[in-house]
């Protein structure tokens, strides 16, 4: 009986959190920006001065080429194939997670959540990334984009995480810096966290429904574990973990 008290009080509010990658998980700015960058230069392609590369992250890259460089379609498919050669030629690794992931990461699997990533990086790429960076053990399930990055519709995505897990929408949340996560969300019915420390602005997510926000990652503990769940907590990398939840170093599953 005590042990069961003790794993009720470590559980968190939801059976499935859903987490994008990219200024969510990730801080990939600046691999991305600079493949988006290099890609445009080698097809002369001018952009507005002053444009903020960081709007190419979040929606699949073609669909942000025809959008914010007002690319045909042709020369958009011409310029993917370019990114693509400099993103997965090396600046796919300039990326880094944000401060206390890891950590938040293992705190869920532990209180038996089932964690996914919803990305709108194709798959091959999202799973890489995730194991070079050693997130993936904490993973029950990866939805990727399929290789033409042209799967823009993010509740896809966030179906798929539920089917496999085998959750109800009404019991997962989708944690995601851009409106394009809150759109997913809303059209799925699942729960909605803004990441504010990514790249998206909070205004966009609002109109999508979005009510709750956080500014770092720590921040969501409080959202994602009832009060007094955490209860005689320690304080690892900003994240606060049940005792006997310390990360000793190891993946442990």
């Amino acid at each position: 009986m005590a042990q069961q008290q003790s794993n009720r009080a470590r559980s968190c509010r939801y059976d499935a959190v859903l987490l994008d990658l990219d200024g969510t998980m990730m801080e990939s700015a600046p691999g991305i920006t600079a493949s988006v960058k290099k890609a445009l230069a080698e097809m002369q392609w001018g952009m507005p001065e002053g444009f903020d590369y960081t709007r190419f992250i979040g929606p699949p890259i073609f669909d942000s080429l025809v959008r914010f460089a007002h690319m045909p379609l042709e020369k958009a498919e011409v310029c993917i194939r370019l990114y693509r050669k400099h993103y997965n030629g090396g600046e796919i690794f300039n990326n880094s997670p944000y401060p206390g992931m890891t950590d938040l990461l293992a705190l869920l699997r532990r209180s038996g959540t089932k964690v996914c990533v919803a990305t709108s990086k194709p798959q091959p790429m999202a799973e890489v990334l995730l194991k070079h960076f050693h997130l993936d053990v904490w993973l029950a399930y990866i939805a990727g984009a399929d290789i033409s990055d042209r799967e823009s519709d993010k509740s896809i995505l966030i179906r798929r995480c539920l089917e496999f897990c085998r959750i109800p929408p009404q019991r997962a949340v989708m944690v995601g810096d851009t409106w394009y996560d809150a759109a997913g969300a809303q059209k799925t019915g699942v729960d909605f966290i803004g990441a504010l420390y990514g790249y998206g602005k909070k205004e966009e997510m609002q109109a999508y429904g979005a009510a709750s926000f956080v500014n770092s990652v720590p921040e969501l503990v409080p959202l994602l574990f009832p009060t007094g769940a955490l209860g005689g907590s320690a304080c690892l990398n900003g994240v606060y973990l049940s005792r006997g939840e310390e990360n000793d170093g190891q993946n442990h599953i």
